[in-house]
């Protein structure tokens, strides 16, 4: 996702943008695995959403902290800001989802698209308007996401909305931070699946994006920014704050995947990536000079970047298309090796027409529209430090 449009300051994480751009390809790469077969493996392409929370912790603090302790950004501010650059390509992608889903009553019939048996359509129709979609506000959690992959949004927005209390009252400590990512690390880890408490936390979606997210600030605290703390914060010295996080974050999961999974830590690899791939790549990237820093920063990727958003929600619609055109029209005739390749083409191209001509206008034109609306909500009841 691009910040041009949030309020960043001048010195723009460029790195990030590529990052950003290359986890949405990695995502859409997870979901066309079947497609590109075996020439383009990716089953495990879903730890990369854990890489967008990463980069959202770090957003979070360069773009918005020091607004926030300096008392230049309340949070109906806050709000506006995010919801319009998170709702209206998601409304637009929700009425896309609803015309892909009457094609699939169409091609399919009734008993396949009607397989979910969760609350009424109105319903999740309205908690998909609202990006409460994933709020453990029913019980069928992943049919009530219409486009699937916008699961996301719920949790991206919880801990936005956590992440700026917390910082507005000086209590967002490195101190804090280890803790939160230990405890959700053990929560996503260790709580059955089908316990009351894991029902309500989004069928363990919440803890798990808190654990990158919470990386995400700690790494821009520790090792991107060590010399500029915020305001009150306990800050404590990188060794102990980021190897005691990360410490901790490996215990966690050494002890989940013996007593739960009955297996050895490397056997589920990609949690590994979320703990220590991940940081590492990202802080490589963020170091000037380095080869990741130019990499992530080229001119292609940094567009990849400003069109991840789009290239994030669009894909599911855009595979049932070209899969079903392929099937009827051509008679399954394309091989992966041609479907593949020409879904990319398709995907890059479509994000592209959506971010010029749907996602930028949309959110120059919603955002008065949110901070009229969230500052009359909020009017004379803004959090007091």
């Amino acid at each position: 996702m691009s910040h041009a449009a949030t309020g960043e300051r001048a010195d723009r994480l460029s790195a990030l943008d590529g990052l950003r751009g290359m986890a949405a390809l990695g995502v859409a790469f997870h979901h066309t695995g079947p497609m590109f077969g075996r020439f383009l493996p990716m089953t495990c392409g879903w730890v990369f959403v854990d890489l967008f929370f990463l980069i959202s912790g770090i957003v979070m603090m360069h773009v918005y902290e020091s607004k926030i302790v300096a008392g230049r950004l309340s949070f109906s501010e806050f709000l506006a800001h995010r919801f319009a650059r998170l709702w209206p390509l998601h409304a637009f992608m929700l009425l896309v989802t609803a015309l892909v889903c009457l094609a699939r009553l169409h091609f399919s019939g009734l008993s396949e698209a009607a397989r979910s048996s969760g609350p009424a359509p109105l319903y999740t129709f309205f908690l998909n308007l609202s990006l409460l979609q994933c709020a453990g506000l029913s019980r069928n959690e992943f049919w009530n996401s219409w486009n699937g992959i916008a699961w996301s949004l719920t949790p991206e927005l919880l801990l936005n909305g956590v992440w700026f209390y917390f910082v507005f009252k000086r209590r967002l400590s490195s101190v804090f931070l280890v803790a939160s990512v230990a405890v959700s690390a053990f929560l996503f880890f260790n709580l059955p699946w089908k316990s009351p408490l894991v029902g309500w936390l989004q069928f363990i979606t919440l803890p798990r994006c808190a654990v990158s997210f919470g990386l995400g600030c700690l790494l821009y605290r520790h090792l991107y920014r060590p010399g500029v703390p915020a305001a009150g914060t306990n800050r404590f010295p990188l060794s102990a704050g980021w190897a005691g996080g990360l410490a901790a974050a490996l215990l966690v999961a050494i002890q989940l995947n013996e007593a739960r999974w009955h297996s050895p830590i490397f056997a589920d690899w990609p949690y590994l990536a979320i703990f220590f791939l991940f940081p590492l790549v990202v802080h490589g990237a963020l170091r000037q000079g380095t080869v990741l820093n130019r990499l992530f920063s080229s001119r292609p990727l940094t567009f990849l970047g400003a069109i991840s958003y789009s290239v994030y929600l669009c894909q599911l619609q855009l595979l049932f298309v070209v899969e079903e055109t392929n099937r009827r029209l051509f008679h399954s005739a394309l091989s992966p090796v041609q479907l593949g390749p020409i879904f990319l083409v398709l995907l890059l191209v479509t994000a592209t027409v959506l971010y010029r001509f749907v996602e930028v206008p949309l959110r120059k034109k919603t955002r008065p529209v949110f901070e009229a609306l969230f500052g009359g909500v909020f009017a004379g009841r803004e959090p007091m430090a």
